[in-house]
């Protein structure tokens, strides 16, 4: 399954770019109320370098311009300098950071199970309530609630609540798996239970021996965490906005 599948991805101002059915780009978006997001610009190896880049989100800008958004953000890796040039060009800024990470060294596999806590499957009611209840400020796209759930709906993840032995819910992970890898597609954690992180991945770990947990603003304090729990940053990108109107 593509992430297209539940990104809500608008076809009337999502393209292809082609010359002669030769295939050069491609610009995706998709839009909520009056904000855009573009999860792909994609040029052909072949063709890059030629402007076609700058061709793709002009005239992506110029769709969502027609469908009355005034404002489009996007996510770009902090090593892709000739795409982040153009992007300024283009009078987007920088608004944050967003980090990314990734576990190799099993530091944390062999934590004993921690019998004051387990974990429950629970109704996407409750997760909608928890969801809230965690995230008091704005998430990167990826983890917006209706994009979770539609993951969720969609079986492309899985979602485990961690309860205490008092039936007290002390956080939640969304979770994927693809041959060895666990990912962690979204994860809340109240503040004291921050110590448990590595006790919480033992309890989701299913035989996989990488973990990696993708999208994380850098102020995030799960930040901290996870580099306490021996994750490393495998990467960086920017978090660019644009106002259009």
């Amino acid at each position: 399954m593509s992430y297209i599948d539940f990104l809500n991805i608008k076809e009337g101002t999502s393209f292809i770019l082609s010359d002669n059915n030769n295939y050069i780009g491609l610009f995706l978006s998709a839009i909520k109320g009056k904000t855009a997001y573009i999860p792909a610009i994609v040029v052909l190896k072949k063709y890059r370098g030629l402007g076609y880049g700058k061709i793709l989100l002009q005239k992506g800008i110029s769709l969502l311009l027609e469908n009355d958004c005034n404002y489009v953000i996007l996510e770009v890796l902090k090593l892709n300098e000739g795409a982040i040039k153009l992007y300024l060009e283009e009078k987007f800024k920088i608004k944050n950071e967003i980090v990314s990470f990734r576990n190799e060294n099993n530091s944390f596999y062999k934590n004993s199970i921690n019998n004051n806590y387990k974990i429950i499957i629970p109704d996407l009611l409750s997760f909608h309530i928890l969801y809230k209840t965690f995230h008091k400020k704005s998430q990167p796209w990826q983890k917006r609630l209706s994009l979770v759930l539609a993951k969720i709906r969609m079986n492309a993840s899985s979602l485990h609540l961690i309860q205490n032995n008092n039936d007290l819910s002390c956080g939640y992970f969304v979770v994927s798996r693809k041959e060895n890898v666990l990912q962690i597609d979204d994860v809340a954690l109240k503040e004291e239970e921050f110590s448990s992180f590595g006790k919480f991945i033992s309890l989701l770990i299913n035989g996989e021996k990488i973990v990696q947990a993708n999208s994380f603003y850098i102020d995030d304090p799960l930040c901290n965490i996870f580099e306490k729990s021996g994750f490393f940053i495998d990467n960086i990108q920017y978090e660019m906005e644009r106002k259009l109107l």
